[in-house]
């Protein structure tokens, strides 16, 4: 049996609102510190020199992704060693 999970998509100015929030999608990539605990994801690929966590890339028909591990670290997260096999690029 799964949990239901609410989901809510809500506009804010900054990462600093992300208060509450669970993941921070910015398609902006203007980075930024999120609240403790926020997953913080964007499509530019200049994310992670931003502050970003996780960026989404796309070549073609392929989908793949950056990651900030030492930044996930340091906010609680812990990534699995299969998806950061997957990522194209792993600070």
């Amino acid at each position: 049996m799964t949990a239901e999970r609410r989901l809510s998509v809500r506009s804010i100015r900054s990462a600093q609102e992300a208060g509450g929030c669970q993941m921070l999608f910015d398609p902006a990539g203007t980075g930024g510190t999120p609240a403790a605990g926020v997953l913080s994801i964007s499509n530019q690929h200049d994310y992670l020199g931003h502050g970003g966590m996780i960026v989404l890339t796309r070549e073609g028909d392929h989908i793949g992704i950056d990651v900030d591990n030492t930044r996930l670290n340091a906010q609680g997260f812990q990534v699995s060693s299969r998806l950061l096999k997957l990522a194209e690029e792993v600070r």
